[in-house]
């Protein structure tokens, strides 16, 4: 939807977001538009693609991570069965959207470029940014924190069997094709037997 009122409009008839995806998602836009107005989020785990939507939800706080049909169904009945339960989750999820907010996220990047053209020899010191001001970046020990987290999540979202990101050759090839035909039934119009 290109207008952000009626998409807005969408998410406010909804209760819940249901979130499924086979490849998973590098940066859940779609959740955090749902968490910005107050909606808990249904989402699965895959850690042989790309998972942030479980770096982003936070299981049973601002939302339900599902990886089965019946625990989708069961994710989706407890929400609607306990109306303050599900009001509670979206509030929390409404704080967890103002973390990532635009501005936040852009002096991020713009840390991040500048971080790169000082270690580049490029002289700022007359850049007219404050620099000063701008969000550091995060120290070794946050990034191991993070690695820990996101393990733990992981290993939560599986009912403590943490699956190996990429499994076999057979699972990355049958992926990997079906991605492809995918890919090939989109351009052609119409979708393909093999997806």
């Amino acid at each position: 939807v290109a207008d952000d009122r009626k998409l807005a409009l969408y998410y406010q008839m909804a209760d819940i977001l249901i979130h499924a995806s086979r490849r998973g998602e590098t940066f859940p836009n779609t959740v955090l538009e749902a968490f910005t107005l107050g909606l808990p989020a249904v989402v699965n785990a895959t850690p042989w693609r790309d998972n942030s939507q479980i770096e982003i939800v936070d299981h049973m706080v601002d939302g339900i991570v599902a990886n089965t049909p019946s625990d989708y169904a069961e994710a989706i009945e407890f929400l609607n069965g306990d109306r303050a339960r599900r009001l509670d989750m979206g509030n929390r999820a409404v704080q967890k959207a103002r973390k990532y907010n635009a501005h936040s996220i852009t002096q991020r990047l713009g840390r991040c470029i500048v971080d790169t053209l000082i270690e580049k020899g490029r002289d700022l010191s007359d850049h007219p940014a404050r620099l000063e001001n701008w969000p550091t970046l995060p120290t070794l020990e946050e990034l191991n924190t993070y690695s820990t987290e996101y393990d733990r999540r992981l290993t939560a979202a599986w009912s403590g069997h943490r699956p190996v990101k990429g499994g076999n050759l057979a699972s990355r090839t049958y992926w990997l094709l079906k991605d492809v035909m995918e890919v090939v039934g989109y351009r052609f119009g119409r979708q393909s037997e093999w997806v």
